[in-house]
């Protein structure tokens, strides 16, 4: 399962997971089903993920200044499932973290870092970069406290803010 999920497959079958059963007895299995406790790897998958999340606002405040372009999917609107954050959070997060009542706040954390950033290119396209860096600045911060709570929920401790983000 470690294995599988370190390659981006959040769905797995197999008797590992159940033998086969009648159609008539899906239905109650899926209710009582719980995912396996396995032993906890560093980030389950992606244990760079932080680093890397992080390492994209250099990026992000040198295009809001106008040095070098923002990156070629922020526009798209479904850049949120393509990033590496995206990725782990349609995947291995969900796998390993996705009954933790922590855990659904985060696509709306990631999904309004990722609103940001779109509204920061609009205003560095106008010329505003002063108010593109805002975007980015604002954007940053609520990255930062979901990157510390994607590492406290992967290292099994309670959450900072009970689960919940500064708006």
């Amino acid at each position: 399962m470690n294995l599988l999920a370190s390659l981006g497959c959040s769905y797995a079958q197999g008797y590992g997971i159940a033998r086969p059963m009648p159609a008539e007895e899906l239905s109650a299995w899926i209710q009582a089903w719980r995912p396996p406790i396995l032993p906890r790897l560093s980030v389950h998958a992606s244990p760079n993920l932080p680093k890397i999340q992080r390492q994209r606002f250099t990026r992000l405040y040198a295009a809001a200044e106008g040095s070098m372009p923002f990156p070629q999917r922020v526009m798209e609107a479904d850049a949120e499932r393509f990033c590496h954050l995206g990725q782990w959070l349609h995947g291995a997060g969900q796998f390993f973290y996705g009954n933790d009542p922590r855990y659904a706040d985060f696509h709306r954390r990631h999904a309004q870092i990722h609103a940001l950033a779109r509204r920061a290119k609009v205003a560095a396209d106008a010329g505003d970069h002063a108010e593109a860096l805002s975007l980015v600045r604002e954007a940053q911060v609520v990255n930062d406290a979901l990157v510390d709570e994607v590492e406290r929920i992967v290292r099994g401790e309670p959450s900072m803010a009970g689960g919940l983000s500064p708006q």
